[in-house]
Parts: structure tokens; sequence; C-alpha cells
């Protein structure tokens, strides 16, 4: 069975599952051709509701900031 990735590239988005949501990142690193951050979480359905929940904030014109969701 493959395991599905989700690179995070966007450390807004990384901080807001961390702190928010509270799931953990597996690691973060950098990527070899562009040098860029980017934190690796597990795909799950936790996951995939709190990243649309984040899109969705966003969209909508809420702030999100580290710590709070406003």
């Amino acid at each position: 069975m493959a395991k599905n990735y989700f690179f995070c590239y966007d450390k807004r988005l990384a901080d807001f599952l961390r702190y928010e949501k509270n799931i953990e990142y597996i690691t973060k690193a950098y990527a070899d051709r562009t040098l860029k951050k980017f934190y690796l979480f597990s795909v799950t359905d936790e996951l995939n509701q709190a990243i649309k929940e984040y899109h969705a904030s966003v969209k909508s014109g809420k702030k999100v900031t580290e710590n709070t969701l406003v």
C-alpha cells in the first residue's frame, strides 16, 4: 500500500495545521532544486478537512495567524 504525503510549502498553512489543528508534520526540509523549505505531512481525512477549512477562511477574507483563526 502506497503512503500519501502532502508537501506544504506555505508556512502559514503549516503553522495553522500544527498550532490550530494539532497536526504534526513528519519532517521539514529544503527542496533540492529550489532550496525552498517544505513541511511533510501524512495525508489523512483530518488533514484534508483542516486544509479545506484554512482555504475557506483565506478565501472569505478572514485573517489566519500563527496561533489564531480570526
